[in-house]
């Protein structure tokens, strides 16, 4: 192999690679028996929230769903990209 004079130059971690993830979250029991085959690079999380409210279900009902799934959401981007993720 011929020298070209120059420096090598470094590869980057790979830790510092991007990757792509699928993350599919189920809130109900039955979700991943709607899943047959999980693509490549994906997983199933089944979070256990309650959606069965009843039609005269009352605006803090919603609001407990939607604390829920915004604290479990905060979880995951932890989990995936550190404490410093936003």
């Amino acid at each position: 192999m011929k020298s070209t004079g120059e420096a090598p130059t470094l590869l980057r971690p790979i830790h510092e690679e991007p990757q792509h993830f699928h993350v599919i979250v189920g809130l109900h029991p039955d979700a991943k028996n709607h899943v047959e085959d999980l693509p490549f690079r994906s997983v199933f999380l089944f979070w256990d929230i309650p959606t069965g409210l009843p039609d005269d279900a009352a605006p803090k009902d919603f609001n407990k769903i939607f604390k829920k799934i915004s604290a479990n959401v905060q979880d995951l981007m932890h989990t995936l990209r550190g404490r410093d993720a936003s």
